[in-house]
């Protein structure tokens, strides 16, 4: 008998006899490539973003500890600290006492804190002016405002230009009134005030290092003297993962430091799940593989118990029988594979076109069409054959064993 011509017989009946159950693996298939072109790309990003771009991969010093003096937060010493290794950036703050004098603002009265802008561990801005995007560093005389103080809204604030007075020091305890010239770009979150108070007003650096001359008695624009020590300094390490390590290090310098993900200790293995959400896909899809290999390896190799019997009879060895069925569970693995790389790409493209630049539960979809990682590709292509075979290997090494008189033996 043709070995080319069984072969083809008999895929022919395996794919029309196993329909169903080789379609349900196909869309198991499409479905992880879709999750992985755009689902789990998005949540990826989202994921990664919060833990290296937020307050979880910070540390918060402060100038004086609980148990006593620790060493100042000098510029000299934030010197130091950048030479740490997983240090991304270390930002010096403190907060400046001023008032808003304008009668555009007469709802904001009191005393406002200006505070230098650190993104990571402060409110995020929730209305901007025009072509201020989320990542805006301010600059000059830009500052964002609280979205409501003492119950009124300020949003008719927004693009506004207002009018600041500070104190300037003209002596020991002694000072006199200034005034500066600010223009509102944006507006923050205000409904969970944090640490920098419920009356923050977050200044650029500039603004922040001309309301620090003015504090210690410099002119406006001179350096700030080595020796000032600042009250608060937030060191960004690259990862969560990067936490301890640079908080020992910061210890053992003799810094007061605090971890800020400390306070939410469960987070950043959350987060270490959801960044390999497509690891998990992929598992749950290799043991299903698995799975459907055993089905089909059973309920097929009754099937071609009889023709096994009939090859044996005609001469076949056990490896040419052991070699055809392989064959045909191979390329019965790749037809499905191709299927699925080709059906998960479309899928994952259309998908990734109706939510371009969309928002949805807080995973940020990329622009333009989504297509699944190359590795994912292959991984389908080639692992479906594979957990077919690895699955209906024991059923296909036992039948191509059967002597000839046992496999033609009738079974009721």
């Amino acid at each position: 008998m043709n070995g080319r011509a069984l072969l083809r017989r008999n895929l022919r009946a395996t794919l029309a006899q196993f329909t169903s159950i080789l379609a349900a693996l196909s869309l198991g298939a499409v479905v992880l490539l879709t999750v992985a072109g755009t689902l789990g790309g998005a949540v990826s990003r989202s994921a990664s973003a919060l833990d290296e771009s937020s307050a979880l991969s910070v540390l918060e010093l402060d100038s004086v500890a609980p148990r006593g003096p620790t060493k100042p937060l000098t510029g000299r010493a934030i010197a130091s600290m950048r030479h740490i290794p997983g240090v991304q950036d270390v930002r010096p703050s403190a907060q400046f006492g001023i008032s808003i004098v304008d009668d555009r603002a007469s709802t904001l009265t009191g005393a406002f804190w200006a505070t230098p802008r650190v993104p990571w561990v402060q409110p995020r801005v929730t209305t901007a002016a025009p072509g201020v995007t989320p990542d805006h560093v301010l600059a000059g005389d830009e500052v964002y405002l609280p979205d409501t103080h003492l119950g009124s809204t300020t949003r008719a604030l927004l693009g506004q230009q207002l009018t600041i007075q500070y104190t300037k020091a003209t002596g020991p305890s002694q000072g006199e009134a200034a005034v500066a010239a600010v223009r509102v770009i944006g507006l923050f979150d205000n409904s969970t005030p944090g640490a920098d108070g419920e009356s923050a007003m977050y200044v650029s650096d500039v603004l922040s290092r001309r309301l620090l001359s003015a504090q210690l008695g410099l002119p406006s624009g001179g350096s700030v003297p080595q020796g000032y020590a600042y009250p608060t300094v937030y060191v960004k390490v690259w990862s969560t993962r990067d936490v301890a390590r640079v908080q020992a290090a910061l210890v053992r310098m003799g810094f007061n430091a605090q971890s800020l993900a400390a306070r939410a200790q469960q987070l950043p293995a959350v987060l270490e799940l959801v960044a390999r959400m497509n690891d998990i896909l992929g598992t749950l899809l290799a043991i299903f593989c698995v799975g459907v290999g055993l089905s089909l390896g059973g309920t097929w190799s009754s099937l071609r118990r009889w023709d096994v019997g009939v090859l044996a009879a005609l001469g076949w060895s056990r490896t040419r029988i052991l070699g055809s069925y392989t064959a045909e569970v191979v390329i019965v693995g790749v037809v499905v594979g191709l299927g699925a790389s080709m059906l998960g790409c479309l899928a994952s493209m259309l998908i990734g076109l109706g939510l371009a630049g969309r928002d949805v539960f807080g995973a940020e979809f990329a622009g333009g069409p989504a297509l699944p990682p190359t590795s994912w590709l292959a991984a389908v292509i080639a692992g479906i054959p594979l957990a077919l075979v690895v699955g209906s290997a024991p059923r296909v090494l036992r039948l191509a064993g059967l002597p000839p008189d046992v496999a033609l033996r009738r079974q009721d």
